[in-house]
């Protein structure tokens, strides 16, 4: 179907598959999330692109979206200059997606995932060599921090941040990338807690728990110590390669860090066809160089999963005074994150943008992050149920 009107509110209805856009539905979040952009051109093309993720199949290029919504590439180049060279703000954007999602979903945890994007060359803002677990192998490629809110059955991203090795720290890639002055390397797990604070400035005293995907992060201590300062529980699954300390190591007291592993308490995990799905157990331990002046050492809980048939998952959470089976609840939604990233590389163009400006990284993923809350939460026919596991406790 031929779009029209796209440079006033009317927005055709325009199918995909069995699916369809609702024009007014999509004007109206499109008005709210980008209604601060000072100019109506701006505006204009905020909605374009939100049609273009939502209307293009295969490869959303810039190119391609603008030929699906005005029938003609010479809209190419102010789609162009709208995501890449455009000055606009992408945070309070980004307030606007939060607001939404909390006034419309029971807001369960703050989820944090963490996700890589292969890229060909070197030019992109944030590339470098890094392992990717889903390919298996080293490949130049982004790394993106992404914060969702999560209720029982909706994951919504509503904040990103990129990860810059010290390669993108220099005079020349920072002006080439148009890097601002306050943003430097720093480790991942830092991207994290970025994204937290901004959330606690969005909502203060939300008491909202954590739940992290730190499995490709280096360790954790830093980011455990720093969540604790500002009353924030966590639950994070890490790396086997993550170092802890065994609060009654069974072998020799006072040993040092250890691998994961060690039991005091257990439960199980069924699905819902009444199948016993793996075993969790758990113990109280220490992270090595959490400790600081500021705080008493903390206790921290290890959570070790096993799966016959599967691999081992290891989790570190602050929450010590509630059951295992809520913990893993909450941990489901690492889960739930790691299928709405996926989502979100392959169907919302995340994996097809070769912008190599930071503030166009940045303004197409709020483009993705508003799509992908239309489909999701506010579409008629939008998903709202997901699968479900329940866990029964038992002692060890």
């Amino acid at each position: 179907m031929q779009a029209t009107g796209v440079g006033t509110r009317s927005i055709d209805t325009r199918s995909i598959g069995t699916r369809s856009i609702d024009g007014d539905l999509l004007a109206d979040l499109a008005e709210q999330v980008f209604g601060h952009l000072h100019r109506a051109d701006q505006r204009r093309w905020a909605r374009i692109h939100l049609i273009g993720l939502l209307s293009v199949s295969g490869r959303k290029s810039l190119r391609e979206m603008a030929r699906a919504v005005s029938g003609a590439t010479d809209s190419t180049h102010g789609l162009q200059q709208f995501i890449n060279s455009s000055p606009w703000d992408w945070k309070p954007a980004r307030d606007e997606l939060a607001a939404i999602v909390e006034q419309r979903v029971p807001v369960r945890a703050w989820t944090a995932g963490i996700l890589g994007i292969p890229k060909r060359g070197d030019r992109s803002v944030g590339v470098h060599r890094r392992f990717l677990p889903k390919l298996g192998r080293t490949v130049n490629c982004q790394v993106a921090a992404g914060i969702f809110l999560c209720s029982a059955e909706q994951s919504i991203p509503v904040d990103w941040t990129i990860f810059l090795d010290e390669g993108w720290d220099s005079t020349e890639s920072r002006r080439r990338a148009r890097i601002p002055s306050e943003v430097g390397p720093q480790p991942l797990c830092m991207n994290v807690l970025g994204l937290v604070d901004a959330m606690l400035a969005r909502f203060p005293g939300a008491g909202v728990p954590l739940v992290a995907d730190l499995r490709t992060a280096t360790d954790i201590s830093r980011l455990a110590f720093e969540l604790g300062y500002r009353g924030v529980e966590f639950v994070a699954e890490v790396a086997p390669t993550q170092l802890v300390q065994l609060t009654a190591e069974p072998r020799s007291a006072g040993s040092g860090p250890q691998r994961p592993g060690g039991a005091t308490t257990a439960a199980d995990l069924w699905d819902p066809d009444g199948r016993r799905h793996g075993t969790t157990v758990s113990s109280l331990v220490r992270l090595p160089g959490a400790e600081s002046s500021r705080t008493p050492e903390r206790i921290h809980r290890l959570l070790v999963q096993r799966v016959p048939g599967g691999r081992s998952r290891y989790w570190v959470t602050s929450i010590l005074d509630r059951p295992i089976t809520e913990v893993l609840v909450l941990a489901r939604h690492g889960d739930r994150v790691e299928l709405a990233l996926r989502d979100l590389e392959l169907d919302y163009g995340v994996a097809d943008f070769e912008g190599r400006s930071y503030p166009g990284w940045h303004h197409h993923m709020t483009m993705a992050s508003t799509a992908y809350l239309y489909r999701n939460l506010l579409a008629p026919h939008a998903l709202r149920a997901g699968r479900r596991f329940e866990v029964r406790g038992r002692s060890a």
